[in-house]
């Protein structure tokens, strides 16, 4: 955990590192990330040059001390293997749920023996 102040206001943030699970398949690349309390609108997922980056602020009520935040950094090698106009989000109960589908030539194939 890091104490830092934002640009945007003068309020300390205290940043947390979310618990992930990431899970790949012949399909696709699904990253889950616990984000108790974050609202839609206070979360914003970004891919840049291979940097997948999820950052998530839980909205603050006066005289509870430092504001809480999440943030997440990846580095997805190879990351032209993703189809990254069709990634989908979303945020279920605190639990977000990330997308990232294969570009059609990073997917595996079978492909048939003949015999002469």
């Amino acid at each position: 955990m890091s104490t830092e102040t934002p640009t945007v206001t003068n309020e300390p943030v205290e940043y947390y590192t979310p618990d992930v699970e990431i899970f790949e398949d012949n399909e696709a690349l699904t990253v889950t990330a616990d984000l108790p309390g974050v609202a839609p609108e206070n979360l914003e997922v970004s891919l840049d040059a291979g940097n997948l980056t999820l950052t998530g602020r839980v909205a603050t009520t006066a005289n509870r001390g430092p504001a809480r935040a999440y943030r997440r950094r990846f580095v997805l090698r190879d990351a032209d293997r993703f189809d990254t106009e069709h990634i989908t989000a979303l945020l279920r109960h605190g639990v977000l749920e990330l997308r990232l589908p294969k570009a059609e030539r990073a997917k595996r194939r079978q492909i048939p023996v003949t015999v002469h």
